[in-house]
């Protein structure tokens, strides 16, 4: 017996038929349009499924859900700081203790904005609040000097100072409010400054924690305290050699001054403002 190799190898009888050749000439059975008749969508090739015989397809005839439009614009209704300010609270703030004093209307949500000031503290739960009355100082800490008995005697009465022993730790601590959203303001008086210029370039400075410092010029008039005199002279030097952008205030330019101030802070950079005896008396 024969051994079987693969050329022996053949399709059973009947499988397979020959292919039927077509349009090769107009004589024989699929000359000239090979089987397709003439013209028309049989007649052509890569017939699209989709394809109804001119007529218009189903997708069109369809009906279509409109595109994706954005949400509508939130509408508030607007409180402003000095409305606040003019009003006695009791508790905490809200739209609708803001609709009991008749500062909103009943219906709607409220924002509030930045303009005026609030010398009390008060706790605010509202539906919206603007980024210039969010940045608004929050947070004073620093060591007293008679520079600014007044103005650490109203931050007392608003509960917002917080009273350290050194510079040095005051600035740790606005450091921690400022890296949880809350702005923060550190007062010294000069002496303390320099005291406090390695925590100021090793941490403010070269992490650039947004601040501000309030320094109180001592030995800036010649009737001042003796141990003041020297460091009065080098103070303007020593923001100098710090680089660190500050504003002498006066009568007439505090206000832009702490504008400045808050400017800059929400740009990421600590600043100074000089308050000097004569400014106060």
């Amino acid at each position: 017996m024969k051994k079987m190799k693969f050329h022996h190898l053949k399709p059973t009888e009947g499988s397979k038929s020959k292919k039927i050749r077509v349009a090769r000439g107009e004589g024989g059975k699929r000359g000239k349009t090979a089987g397709r008749g003439t013209k028309g969508t049989g007649a052509r090739g890569n017939v699209p499924a989709r394809f109804e015989g001119g007529q218009t397809p189903l997708y069109q005839r369809l009906p279509k859900l409109k595109g994706l439009k954005n949400n509508p614009k939130m509408s508030y209704l607007v409180v402003n700081l000095i409305d606040i300010a003019n009003k006695e609270w009791d508790g905490e703030i809200t739209p609708d203790s803001l609709r009991e004093k008749g500062l909103a209307k009943k219906k709607g949500l409220v924002k509030i904005l930045g303009d005026g000031e609030i010398e009390a503290a008060l706790t605010v739960k509202i539906d919206a609040i603007s980024k210039n009355a969010k940045n608004k100082i929050e947070n004073f800490v620093g060591v007293p000097d008679s520079t600014m008995k007044y103005f650490i005697e109203q931050g007392l009465k608003c509960k917002k100072v917080l009273i350290t022993t050194r510079e040095d730790e005051a600035i740790g601590i606005a450091t921690g409010f400022v890296l949880s959203q809350s702005n923060s303001l550190v007062f010294m008086q000069n002496a303390g400054f320099a005291n406090s210029i390695s925590t100021i370039t090793s941490l403010v400075q070269l992490y650039q924690i947004p601040m501000i410092f309030l320094i109180g010029w001592r030995g800036f008039l010649k009737n001042d305290a003796p141990e003041h005199t020297k460091i009065g002279k080098i103070q303007p030097k020593l923001l100098q050699a710090l680089s660190l952008q500050s504003k002498i205030l006066n009568e007439k330019n505090w206000k832009k001054s702490c504008d400045w101030a808050l400017t800059l802070i929400k740009k990421g950079k600590p600043c100074a403002l000089i308050l000097i005896r004569d400014f106060i008396d």
